[in-house]
């Protein structure tokens, strides 16, 4: 994998600090896939990549009303309730 630049050196620097460069640069490299984004999916994902990881999602659940209160990746403007999240 590529080594953290000066950007991301910046952006993940209290991890950096904590767990060294050797460890953010593993994390960067690291690929998760997270099955079934419900509430709890959704802020796991959201916490996995702000520490720098790399995200495939995968949810074949149908979007209900109850969906858009409930995560912060979906908004009523942009999805169709009923179709796949």
């Amino acid at each position: 994998g590529s080594k953290i630049n000066s950007n991301e050196a910046a952006l993940y620097d209290r991890q950096i600090r904590l767990w060294g460069v050797h460890a953010q640069n593993q994390l960067k490299s690291s690929r998760i896939l997270i099955v079934g984004l419900n509430a709890l999916g959704a802020e796991l994902c959201k916490n996995i990549v702000l520490a720098g990881l790399n995200v495939s999602l995968m949810d074949s659940v149908i979007v209900s009303e109850r969906d858009l209160g409930a995560q912060f990746f979906l908004r009523a403007e942009d999805v169709d309730v009923g179709k796949t999240r």
